[in-house]
């Protein structure tokens, strides 16, 4: 099941990525924050949005998405899909981190094979040129 925010971040991710910082990106995060900042003006988010490099603008998406989604149990996707690990740090930002190297709150470190998914049994069964990542 996916949430409107969910949708939004995403399409202003791909838009970002494919077109650059544009209008429609910008909006839809500028929605999607708009709930959480409440008290800011939608046309100052806006502004300071439409400032922002393609890069820098990807990087408030996936610190967006890591705020608002995180108890939608998608950020470990998220780090497959980037390769870099959110950290939060003081005063509420978000550095991203290289995912591989990196070591958890428990002391792990992550390595390559932990952000391969699993080849499920039946599909090695199936396929026997396959081996278990």
């Amino acid at each position: 099941m996916y949430t409107y925010p969910m949708v939004l971040l995403t399409a202003a991710e791909a838009i970002a990525l494919s077109e650059g910082v544009t209008s429609e990106a910008v909006g839809y995060l500028a929605d999607v924050r708009s709930s959480a900042y409440w008290k800011s003006a939608l046309a100052d988010m806006r502004t300071q949005l439409a400032g922002l490099t393609p890069e820098n603008f990807v990087k408030e998406v996936w610190k967006e998405r890591y705020r608002e989604l995180v108890f939608q149990g998608t950020i470990w996707y998220d780090i497959q899909r980037t390769r870099l690990f959110p950290v939060p740090v003081a005063g509420g930002d978000i550095n991203f981190e290289p995912a591989i190297g990196h070591a958890n709150g428990a002391g792990a470190t992550i390595q390559v094979q932990n952000l391969l998914v699993p080849i499920s049994r039946d599909e090695l069964q199936r396929n026997p040129s396959l081996t278990p990542n």
